[in-house]
């Protein structure tokens, strides 16, 4: 409830925005929270694909390394370059970036948002749907073939794989 009126008039869908931008928000941190549980695989799957016993270790590093850097793009279109964030080097937006953008602009506003926060949940919302898809294949898809690809090649198991 408004403290008192101010110079601009009241956004009539405020609640419903912020509610918006906080299903995003949690979606945004879902996506960021896989991304470093599979940086953690990768590195398991890494270790298994070196005590390989059989299989053709050319096509299974080829594999590996497609993963790695599938993980490495989805990573840097979420959270950006981790060496350029380091210097604060100016980069493109992310969608990480723009959603901080909005949370920042709300936390700040007793209007309620303004066109440019809602171009830039927009914007974001647009470019994750790409990312999830390709997270949730990454997932779903690569990764649990290519644990099967080592587990022919003799590989030992990696926690969070199939119990043999």
């Amino acid at each position: 409830k408004r403290l008192r009126e101010g110079a601009l008039p009241s956004q009539p869908d405020t609640v419903d925005f912020w509610a918006e931008v906080s299903e995003f928000d949690r979606s945004v941190t879902a996506v960021d929270a896989t991304l470093d549980e599979l940086d953690t695989k990768i590195k398991l799957l890494a270790m298994a694909n070196e005590r390989i016993m059989g299989g053709d270790p050319a096509v299974l590093d080829n594999n590996l390394q497609a993963i790695r850097n599938e993980l490495n793009a989805l990573s840097e279109l979420v959270e950006g370059n981790p060496a350029r964030n380091e210097i604060y080097e100016r980069t493109q937006p992310t969608v990480r970036s723009r959603l901080g953008f909005v949370l920042t602009g709300l936390g700040r506003s007793t209007y309620g948002p303004t066109q440019t926060h809602r171009d830039q949940l927009a914007i974001a919302k647009s470019e994750f749907a790409t990312i999830r898809q390709r997270v949730s294949t990454l997932v779903g898809t690569t990764i649990p073939a290519f644990e099967a690809d080592l587990v022919a090649a003799g590989a030992p198991w990696v926690p969070g794989g199939v119990i043999p």
